[in-house]
């Protein structure tokens, strides 16, 4: 019976012993859970805020060793940390490719293993069982998905006709609100176009200098959209608000039919060419909806053919992507 008891005994403490290091490496996955993804954040929002992926490391790196695993604070390398782009894939969720250019997003791995900063976890009584250390590591992508977006509206004559201009008016009005309520920090520029095209204003994150200089326009003049375009788009390469990393669109409106200045497939190729995305929105029946498809190609995204007047709702949903998650821990940080 003596003998039957210390069996027991023994068995018991083992299970013990072993259930306190099976706790406690879920506690330090759990910990380095949290430190990976803090540390990719970080990274994320400094390299939208510096636009430099050498203050994002910086950042990683700074954040991981505040956040103690396992005891210990989390030490990163530089291989640990890796810029690339984050994109929207067709299959609905947000894709990482390491090396991506622009980067707009990090990949940290947090890692508790044999050769990294931190070294592995050490066990409480895992020798007894021959294994004193524990391993483990994850990773998190952060993404900051920051865009320069410039606007180019139409204000030749047809504008002013069946209330034309008040209704462009009002919808880029219900934009800006819209945009002003994404976590994102977009900057805006503003230019007009008929006989000439004009940059009304440089890029900003101001939504009421935006409306204030579509104030200052009146219908009246041809219809220059090539010249329209590549104002828009030298906006985005110009302007002192401009951001090496951010992506760049330019949205062009039109109602009439491209009769003045530079050919829009033109101006579309230079878009194309500087890395710009470019959405056309053409409304009314005087509309050239054929030739705005076709700049809509050259530049690779969107065309949009609207009867009735557009609304501020659709330009967001037209412009702003979506978000989504996928299995790797993807994150979407706020400006």
């Amino acid at each position: 019976m003596v003998v039957l008891i210390a069996m027991m005994l023994v068995i018991l403490l083992m299970t013990v012993t072993f259930s306190v290091d099976v706790a406690y490496m879920q506690l330090s996955r759990t910990e380095l859970r949290v430190a990976t993804d803090a540390a990719a954040r970080a990274a994320a929002e400094a390299l939208s805020r510096r636009q430099s992926t050498s203050a994002a490391i910086t950042a990683a790196k700074m954040i991981a060793a505040r956040n103690m695993v396992a005891g210990e604070p989390l030490l990163l390398s530089d291989t640990d940390i890796i810029p690339g782009r984050s994109t929207y894939s067709a299959t609905g969720i947000w894709q990482f490719t390491p090396g991506g250019s622009p980067p707009n997003a990090i990949r940290v791995m947090g890692r508790r293993t044999t050769g990294s900063e931190s070294g592995p976890v050490p066990l409480f009584f895992g020798g007894i069982y021959g294994f004193a250390n524990f391993e483990t590591d994850q990773s998190a992508v952060a993404s900051q998905l920051d865009r320069d977006l410039a606007l180019v509206v139409n204000h030749f004559g047809s504008m002013g006709k069946h209330d034309r201009w008040d209704g462009l008016d009002a919808a880029i009005g219900v934009f800006m609100i819209e945009i002003d309520s994404t976590p994102h920090r977009e900057m805006i520029s503003l230019s007009g176009y008929s006989t000439n095209a004009t940059r009304l204003q440089p890029l900003t994150d101001n939504s009421l200098l935006i409306t204030q200089a579509l104030d200052q326009l009146s219908p009246g003049g041809r219809t220059n959209i090539g010249d329209g375009l590549l104002a828009g788009s030298d906006s985005l390469e110009q302007d002192a608000g401009r951001r090496e990393l951010a992506a760049k669109t330019v949205v062009i409106m039109t109602d009439g039919n491209h009769n003045a200045g530079t050919d829009p497939l033109v101006a579309a190729q230079t878009a194309l060419n500087r890395g710009h995305i470019v959405h056309t929105i053409t409304f009314g029946d005087g509309a050239n909806a054929t030739l705005m498809r076709q700049v809509a190609d050259r530049a690779i995204v969107n065309c949009c053919v609207m009867k009735m007047f557009l609304s501020g709702e659709f330009l967001q949903n037209s412009v702003l992507e979506g978000t989504s998650f996928d299995d790797e821990r993807h994150l979407f940080v706020a400006a």
